[in-house]
């Protein structure tokens, strides 16, 4: 009986091993064709070779001085955690217009698989504009294409960028710790993936060891909101591929750091109305309210944030356009100081405006406000160069130097 069992259980084993053998082999056959079907540099590599053999790889790999990926053997241990996506906002369904904004964000910034290249992009303009929700947008496209890495910061101080490298440090599996003792580690570990990566990887379980093929793979970096340039230098992506793309009221940043910039206009009248129609959302509007809604548009200058609050008023308040638009004409101010309320942005119209103010100099802050009570357009020079000038003024008249848009 002892002599049956044991082979009985020899027969077993060896059927074991012939299904394990079988089963990996099916495993290579897949990769094998996985990656030969793939657009990269990898396919008609591997195709040259008959079998799957660490030894042999590695040897035809060393012998091809263009060869674009490093082949190693390694445990699962070695692994980043990839695809990886850290953003922190859900897709806006209500994203809507800015097709040319968006046209021109991927020209700048998509990549060729073929020729990866490091690129970086700054959305500028004022508060309230719509940057943030066009990044977000380009973000979530991004992720929907397949980018490997699409990672999101949200960069108002230094805590919050150091948090955010902490976050992805974690998705990546590059780090196992959140302790803020470690937030400046966990930084120089993204930044150095960021700058050395060649791991978008698909390894293959052959004999309990782990080929690991690394390739340069595309990523996409936003900073959000970026309110102090030096914060953005100490953390820049010294890459040779990658996308970064920054949100800033600061147009500084579109020179430095970043290649390229694109300020974010407002919306036109009729592009204007139609947001705030389409956020009101009652489908079918009379002549007279779709009036009213471009005449709001037209009012509040066609900014994005503004119109947002208005069709939040109109909804709550279950009124009609048009009086929305009676009473903001008459009381413009109580509007400017209602608190938005969207979890993307937590101000009053008011705060939008006294923050970029606070971008302006003194001289810039006096002369605009005389201005505003003059035509925008044709603006004359001897207004400003008068003796009987006040104080906060005397500046144009001292220096007989004022700058003008005409």
């Amino acid at each position: 009986m002892a002599l049956k069992y044991n082979g009985e259980l020899l027969q077993r084993l060896v059927q074991q091993k012939e299904l394990m053998q079988r089963t990996e082999q099916q495993q290579q056959q897949h990769f094998y064709h996985q990656q030969t079907s793939r657009p990269t540099p990898l396919g008609p590599v591997l195709q040259k070779l008959e079998h799957f053999n660490l030894g042999r790889i590695n040897s035809f790999a060393s012998s091809q001085s263009n060869f674009p990926a490093t082949v190693v053997a390694s445990t699962p241990d070695d692994l980043v955690r990839l695809p990886c996506y850290v953003i922190p906002l859900s897709k806006n369904l209500r994203f809507q217009g800015r097709r040319d904004l968006m046209v021109n964000i991927r020209l700048i910034l998509d990549q060729d698989a073929n020729a990866l290249q490091f690129q970086s992009l700054a959305l500028y303009g004022l508060g309230g504009i719509g940057k943030t929700q066009a990044a977000l947008a380009y973000a979530h496209e991004q992720r929907e294409n397949k980018v490997p890495a699409v990672f999101w910061i949200n960069s108002e101080g230094p805590i919050d960028i150091l948090q955010g490298f902490t976050t992805i440090a974690l998705k990546l599996g590059l780090s196992a710790e959140r302790d803020s003792q470690r937030y400046e580690q966990n930084k120089i570990l993204v930044l150095d993936w960021l700058q050395t990566t060649r791991k978008y990887s698909t390894f293959l379980n052959t004999c309990k060891r782990f080929i690991l093929i690394y390739l340069d793979t595309s990523w996409l970096l936003v900073f959000d909101n970026v309110e102090d340039i030096d914060l953005i230098r100490q953390c820049w992506p010294r890459a040779m591929q990658g996308s970064v793309l920054v949100t800033t009221r600061n147009n500084e940043v579109a020179i430095d750091p970043c290649d390229k910039g694109i300020e974010v206009p407002v919306f036109g009248p009729d592009e204007g109305s139609q947001f705030l129609l389409d956020l009101v959302d009652r489908g079918k509007y009379s002549k007279d309210e779709k009036d009213a809604a471009k005449e709001l548009s037209e009012s509040l200058g066609g900014l994005p944030l503004a119109l947002n609050l208005m069709a939040q008023q109109i909804k709550l308040g279950r009124k009609k356009v048009r009086q929305l638009r009676d009473d903001y004409q008459r009381d413009p101010r109580k509007h400017h100081r209602t608190r938005i309320k969207n979890f993307t942005y937590a101000h009053s119209l008011e705060t939008v405006f006294r923050a970029s103010f606070a971008l302006l100099t003194p001289e810039a802050f006096a002369i605009l406000g005389p201005m505003s009570f003059i035509s925008p357009d044709g603006v004359p020079e001897a207004l400003f160069q008068s003796s009987d000038l006040p104080d906060a003024l005397r500046f144009c008249h001292v220096t007989e130097e004022c700058v003008f848009h005409r």
